[in-house]
């Protein structure tokens, strides 16, 4: 099983490294349980989740952010997208627990 810190903490995605911070205002999609700026390094989760669907939102960004440093996101822009990013982060961060 995997535990996420109470409060905000650090993880390293590549050569980065992101600040984990629980935030009510996850973006501006209404229904988005968590976000990732790859601009900023940061990732939002939301709170009021239950415990697994945070751990499954967390992983679900870490994944988008392993997918946006790596070769995977390359392959996915050259691809004619049958595969989407999103379907990809999805499938892995709900793999995990």
């Amino acid at each position: 099983m995997i535990y996420l810190p109470k409060s905000n903490f650090k993880v390293r995605i590549g050569p980065y490294q992101y600040e984990v911070i629980y935030s009510h205002d996850t973006s501006s999609m209404s229904n988005s349980y968590a976000s990732i700026s790859h601009n900023d390094f940061r990732i939002f989760i939301d709170p009021n989740q239950p415990e697994q669907r945070r751990i499954s939102s967390f992983l679900h960004e870490v994944f988008h952010g392993i997918i946006e440093c790596s070769v995977l996101y390359r392959l996915l822009e050259e691809k004619d997208q049958r595969v989407q990013e999103e379907d990809i982060a999805t499938v892995f961060g709900n793999s995990f627990y």
